[in-house]
């Protein structure tokens, strides 16, 4: 009988966990670099505070956080002014003459955050102009164009940012980015904080 108790509350409790684990862990789909627990040094020299967020780029001192707008540095290889050199557009598939080349709204060397020629796992398509196929533009989901998720924004790697079983562009029915009157807000599981899932009600 104890055994049996005992076992009926560990149970319980890895509910407990798994749940809130889940509701906490914010994009943990992707494998973008995390927040920072406490202030760590970067190569750059720069010391970032704690949320702070290394994308693995850094110019003259400076290092991409969450909610900076992306920053593009003008050079002689870079025509189209995307921040992105030719040859690294090559290596994307970019059109090296067209600084959006999807037309999304996001430039395409603020989509390949790190600027390295290949798409990493964190970063949204430059090349398609809805990465998570939810309806959604990247430039509508990724509100300041930066080519990083912050938490006032949709994901645009993930066709259901709040977990709640309504797509995205559902939610958002005329997929601009904004909750307009008479939409969910796809940024949150219950939209009227009335205790009911946004997908049950929307049965």
């Amino acid at each position: 009988m104890l055994s049996k108790l005992t076992g009926m509350i560990a149970l319980r409790y890895l509910v407990l966990v798994c749940v809130f684990g889940l509701a906490a862990c914010d994009g943990c789909e992707r494998s973008e670099p995390r927040f920072d627990g406490g202030a760590v040094e970067i190569d750059s020299g720069v010391t970032t505070d704690a949320g702070s967020f290394d994308a693995g780029t850094s110019d003259g001192g400076r290092v991409w956080q969450r909610g900076m707008p992306c920053w593009i540095e003008p050079t002689d290889e870079d025509p189209d002014g995307d921040g992105l050199t030719d040859e690294i557009e090559a290596l994307l598939g970019t059109d090296p003459r067209n600084p959006d080349t999807d037309g999304d709204g996001v430039l395409d060397g603020c989509e390949d955050v790190n600027r390295n020629g290949q798409r990493d796992g964190y970063e949204s398509d430059p090349n398609t102009a809805d990465s998570d196929g939810d309806g959604v533009s990247d430039g509508a989901e990724d509100a300041n164009g930066n080519g990083i998720y912050d938490r006032d924004e949709t994901d645009p790697l993930s066709p259901d940012t709040d977990r709640d079983g309504t797509p995205d562009g559902q939610e958002d029915r005329n997929q601009n980015g904004i909750v307009d009157d008479g939409e969910m807000d796809p940024r949150s599981g219950d939209s009227d904080g009335d205790g009911i899932l946004d997908a049950i009600e929307d049965r």
